[in-house]
């Protein structure tokens, strides 16, 4: 018989019990902080969580306005095109410098029914070097249209006079404000009948003749230009101003070359006039005329006036035919006696 095998009793299974796992490395260093700084850290995780719900809060409220918007605007039909009219553009000024003044008052990033474009505009017209005043802001829906107009009523400036300092050129207005030398008007000529006036020579159509527009030099200011836009402030400038100004009423205007004002105040001689004006046509003969001051203002010296003057000269313009340039030397302006040189 075959013997059995002796099978060993099984060992009963040990059964360990699993070891607490210990704190990990995250809560130890949560706690040792905690145990440190204490009620500190609950205040600013609570602020950190206030914080980043009113973030989420303004975003989605930023979201919920732009969604508002964009359903107004789609209510209201398609955006307005609207363009900067000038109104009462003077005969002097060219569609050119009309268009670059229009352009410069121009707001594209606010829509036409914003309240604040009018507002905006009027701003920026009241800095256009080119502007003196604003008088009227409008804005002006085309009937039946998707469009409209920004209407601008202004007084505009207009360069009377061409300032030379340190071989630099300035225009200037009739008080002495700055403006853009490069849009002022260069050049005109006689289209349909009409003195028209230019910015640029190859503006002017072909099939007409084309000459320099006249502007009176003032020579002689000691004071350094300011900044486009701003007035010259200088008492020799103004004073310049003032003899152009009565200068170009007069039909011989274009025969004035240039007011001289080296001797303003008499700071080069004493003897000399203070004011001289220039009369030459092109590079013909010069002839120099001695104007002198002005009244002192509330009085309490003796001159010529100014008037008296002019009229010295009109009578003078009138027995040579019209001519200014050219016809004397000198002309003496400063006494009760109109005086001439001989030649």
């Amino acid at each position: 018989m075959a013997k059995k095998k002796k099978t060993r009793p099984a060992s009963p299974v040990s059964k360990k019990r699993p070891k607490p796992a210990g704190p990990s490395r995250l809560g130890v260093w949560l706690g040792d902080l905690r145990q440190r700084h204490g009620g500190v850290l609950v205040r600013a995780l609570v602020l950190l969580v206030i914080t980043s719900m009113v973030t989420v809060g303004v975003v989605a409220g930023l979201f919920a306005m732009e969604r508002r918007v964009l359903r107004q605007r789609e209510a209201a039909g398609p955006a307005v095109r609207y363009h900067v009219e000038l109104a009462g553009i003077p005969a002097w000024m060219p569609p050119t410098l009309a268009r670059f003044i229009a352009r410069g008052l121009t707001t594209p990033d606010i829509d036409f029914q914003d309240s604040s474009l009018c507002r905006e505009v009027y701003k920026l017209a009241s800095k256009s070097p080119w502007i003196a005043s604003v008088d009227e802001v409008r804005r002006i829906r085309k009937a039946g249209e998707n469009r409209g107009a920004i209407r601008v009523r202004v007084k505009f400036r207009q360069a009377i006079a061409r300032v030379r300092y340190k071989r630099k050129s300035y225009f200037v207005d009739s008080g002495g404000v700055v403006l853009p030398y490069d849009e002022v008007p260069q050049w005109e000529a006689y289209v349909g009948g009409r003195k028209r006036n230019y910015i640029f020579e190859d503006a002017v159509p072909r099939s007409v003749q084309v000459s320099a527009k006249h502007y009176i030099v003032i020579e002689g200011v000691r004071t350094a230009a300011p900044v486009v836009g701003q007035r010259w402030d200088a008492a020799d400038l103004q004073e310049g101003l003032k003899l152009v100004k009565l200068l170009r009423t007069r039909k011989y205007v274009n025969q004035i070359a240039m007011v001289d004002v080296r001797n303003h105040g008499l700071r080069v001689s004493n003897t000399d006039p203070e004011l001289r004006i220039w009369a030459q046509v092109a590079h013909s003969r010069a002839t120099d005329i001695l104007f002198g001051r002005f009244p002192y203002a509330g009085g309490g010296d003796w001159v010529i006036s100014p008037q008296r003057k002019l009229k010295y000269l009109d009578r003078c313009v009138t027995a040579n035919g019209g001519r200014l340039a050219g016809i004397k030397d000198h002309l003496d302006l400063r006494c009760d006696n109109f005086t001439t040189s001989l030649d």
